[in-house]
């Protein structure tokens, strides 16, 4: 069953808005029931909505901290190859050979898809930001002396 409500930010002619979105009312992809500016300066990058939308958002989902919600599966996860580990400085952060690293955290509402601290993906790419910084961050105890932060 698909989530009632969703987030993100839109770009129109009428402006910048972080948006929640009703999608079981209006047309597709739903209506919008709560918007709020999306400042460039202050919103560009952000992990997470800002303070004012993850509290409207929370509200509607009935969200309570410590929820664990449900890991959505990931094809890439489940085709890829044996160069694949938790390995990373977040304990939830799971590297997939030659691809990407992707966040298991399933206790914080906002965690993306992928990692967006791109930590060493096997082809090269290196840690861009600290993990650290990161709002789910958890530090890991599988890590090495070797690779930690």
């Amino acid at each position: 069953m698909p989530a009632q409500y969703s987030w993100g930010h839109a770009h129109s002619a009428e402006g910048s808005f972080w948006e929640i979105i009703d999608t079981k009312k209006g047309p597709y992809p739903g209506k919008i029931i709560f918007r709020y500016p999306f400042d460039l300066e202050r919103d560009f990058g952000l992990d997470e909505p800002p303070p004012v939308v993850r509290k409207e958002y929370e509200r509607l989902i009935g969200w309570k901290q410590g929820t664990v919600r449900e890991s959505p599966v990931n094809v890439v996860e489940i085709i890829a190859g044996d160069d694949c580990a938790f390995d990373q400085p977040c304990r939830f952060a799971y590297r997939v050979e030659q691809h990407a690293v992707y966040c298991h955290n399933q206790t914080w509402l906002y965690a993306p898809g992928k990692c967006r601290r791109c930590s060493k993906t096997g082809d090269g790419h290196e840690d861009c930001h600290s993990h650290a910084t990161c709002p789910g961050y958890e530090p890991s105890s599988a890590l090495t002396s070797e690779n930690k932060e």
